[in-house]
Order: structure tokens, then C-alpha cells, then sequence
């Protein structure tokens, strides 16, 4: 049963997700002039610039009574922060049990740079000459050339805008 509440607080976070992203839509729809939008939009208002006809229709529910104080706030509070607190309160904590093993791992940099220190390793010294490695075989120059073309000109580029392609 806890399992299915933990999943239910993830759907609830994907909705509250999506709701930021309706808003950020609804902001773009209003355009410049910004009308209906104010800094924190309510779902309600979301749902009349993005999804009217969504709206009417929910209006028609027999629980749209019930409804409408949710949809007074914004969707990502309205879903995001009951799907934060149901997933915090429902997540299975058998994981954050002490499991050694895990501690272990956790420490093994500093182990192996103390065994280094130890056995006095990691200076100069022990870098790699590449003079001493003759199979090593470096690339042709024809690599080293540089391929741009015309065609691949900033005048050519036509996701610039065309004040920067003149330039």
C-alpha cells in the first residue's frame, strides 16, 4: 500500500511538472502585452489561455464545486507540493539502512591516494613520456587542416538572424 501512495505522490510531482510547463505556454501564448497573466497564474486562468474549451468542460463536472479552490492556485503548487510531501512520506527508507559495503566505496579515493603517498607515487617521475612509447603513431597532418568551406560561412547560417548574418 505504501508503494502505490510513493506513486501516486510521483504522478502528482509529473503533474505539477507539467502544470509549471502549461504556464510557461500560457505565458507565451498572452504574448508581450500580457493580458490575463499575472506573476503567479492561477490553473484556472492557465486552462482559459492554453485549453478553453478544457475549461468549459470542467466546469460542467457536478464536482466542479469541489473543485474550484484547487484550480484557484497554481497548478504547480496545487499538484507539485502534496506530490512532494506524499513522496517524502511514503518513500521506502529499507535503502537508507548502514550497509558497509556502500561506506566502503565511499572511501576508497582516500585509501588508495594514502597507498600512494606511502609508497611515494604520483610525482613527476612516474608521468608518461610519450618519447619512451615508440608505438604510438601520431595523427596525419591532413587531420591537423582546417575543413570550413564557403558554404559553411556565418552568411550562409540561416538560424542566425539576419542582422548577424551580414557580418
Amino acid at each position: 500500500m505504501k508503494r502505490v501512495f510513493f506513486l501516486i505522490g510521483i504522478a502528482l510531482l509529473a503533474l505539477g511538472f507539467l502544470s509549471a510547463a502549461m504556464e510557461l505556454a500560457a505565458r507565451a501564448i498572452a504574448g508581450p502585452s500580457g493580458e490575463g497573466v499575472t506573476t503567479l497564474m492561477a490553473l484556472s486562468d492557465v486552462l482559459r489561455i492554453v485549453s478553453p474549451g478544457g475549461l468549459l468542460a470542467l466546469h460542467k463536472l457536478s464536482i466542479w464545486s469541489w473543485l474550484s479552490p484547487l484550480f484557484d492556485l497554481p497548478g504547480w503548487v496545487a499538484f507539485g507540493v502534496p506530490g512532494m510531501a506524499t513522496v517524502i512520506v511514503f518513500r521506502d527508507r529499507s535503502a537508507d539502512a548502514h550497509d558497509p559495503e556502500l561506506e566502503d566505496s565511499l572511501f576508497l579515493f582516500d585509501e588508495l591516494a594514502d597507498a600512494a603517498r606511502r609508497e611515494k607515487l604520483g610525482g613527476p617521475a612516474d608521468d608518461v613520456s610519450l618519447v619512451e612509447h615508440t608505438d604510438i603513431v601520431p595523427a596525419d597532418a591532413q587531420y591537423a587542416e582546417d575543413l570550413t568551406d564557403d558554404e559553411m560561412s556565418v552568411e550562409r547560417d540561416f538560424l542566425l538572424p539576419d542582422d548577424r548574418r551580414s557580418s
